[in-house]
């Protein structure tokens, strides 16, 4: 092997390994946004569902569970992160709550 086949396979080398790096730096830095934004929507459905305990404890003081309020609400908002519109069960559900009051959605 001479010199310039060395020099070539080395750097052809380098090449490959940074290629593979960022590949796994782009990965690994996508898979941590999604996370974080799993993270951001489970904290703000239970943030919600706490707020809204609080408040019908107030006014009514009938209340469904927390945890199932939080569910609702985490269901609710993953589908309008992932899709940018909210669930035909959501809307159908605030609807009919709008529709109580005498209001329109």
């Amino acid at each position: 092997m001479d010199r310039g086949e060395i020099i070539f396979a080395v750097l052809t080398s380098a090449a490959v390994g940074a290629l593979v790096s960022s590949v796994i730096t782009v990965i690994a830095q996508w898979r941590e946004r999604k996370s974080r934004r799993e993270e951001l929507v489970l904290s703000k459905a239970t943030e919600m569902a706490t707020n809204r305990v609080a408040t019908l404890m107030k006014t009514s003081g009938k209340i469904e569970p927390d945890i199932l309020m939080a569910e609702d609400y985490y269901v609710s908002l993953k589908h309008l992160i992932d899709k940018g519109y909210l669930d035909k069960k959501t809307k159908e559900r605030l609807a009919a709550e709008l529709a109580r009051h005498g209001l329109e959605l």
